[in-house]
């Protein structure tokens, strides 16, 4: 499911990737393929659920900075420019921008 926001990057899917986000949020384990995922091919739903992630308490997965891959991704030449705005938005508004 994470593939369809990798192909999609910069889409909503009329709100049917709500539904896929829900889907892999209920899903036990998800979060390391999230980060594979976030950092493969950043895009604008895998980058919302890394947000929720750290939002909710968690720092980081298997070792990996979620904060670090976002840092990461608002500086990345292959990130969609829609994406790393709303990176960068969530980052400042977080007061974590560098």
């Amino acid at each position: 499911m994470l593939g369809v926001f990798e192909r999609f990057p910069e889409e909503d899917g009329f709100g049917t990737f709500w539904t896929i986000l829900h889907k892999l949020e209920a899903s036990p384990g998800y979060e390391s393929s999230l980060v594979q995922s976030a950092q493969r091919h950043p895009a604008r739903f895998n980058m919302l659920m890394l947000q929720r992630l750290l939002s909710a308490g968690v720092g980081e997965v298997e070792g990996t900075s979620l904060l670090g891959v976002l840092i990461a991704v608002s500086h990345s030449p292959v990130a969609p420019p829609e994406v790393k705005a709303e990176v960068l938005h969530f980052l400042q508004s977080q007061h974590l921008a560098q």
